[in-house]
């Protein structure tokens, strides 16, 4: 009776929602654990890599910067400029900023 009452106040005093395990209770088996942590690292893995500079330009984006090799990220600033590299997949291209039309 003592074990049932002290289980009790132990799952009462948990925030709602949170689970306790109970005292005693088996950690899950090491080899789910282990497909568990592998499952979460592939996962991760992938939205690093759908968020890599080489993924972004297949899907058809392009990355501006200016003779310096700086970054362009508005056209403010690409107007501010002579010339500008454009990346994209393939190769990049040279090209000559002459103005708004």
């Amino acid at each position: 009776m003592l074990a049932r009452k002290r289980d009790a106040a132990l799952h009462a005093t948990g925030s709602a929602g949170e689970r306790r395990p109970r005292l005693g209770a088996r950690p899950p088996p090491r080899r789910r654990r282990d497909a568990d942590r592998a499952e979460e690292l592939k996962r991760i893995a992938q939205t690093l890599a759908a968020h890599e500079p080489e993924r972004v330009l297949e899907r058809g984006y392009a990355i501006v910067s200016d003779a310096g090799g700086d970054v362009v990220t508005s056209a403010e600033a690409a107007r501010r400029q002579a010339r500008l590299r454009v990346r994209f997949s393939d190769d990049d291209v040279l090209t000559e900023v002459i103005g708004d039309e």
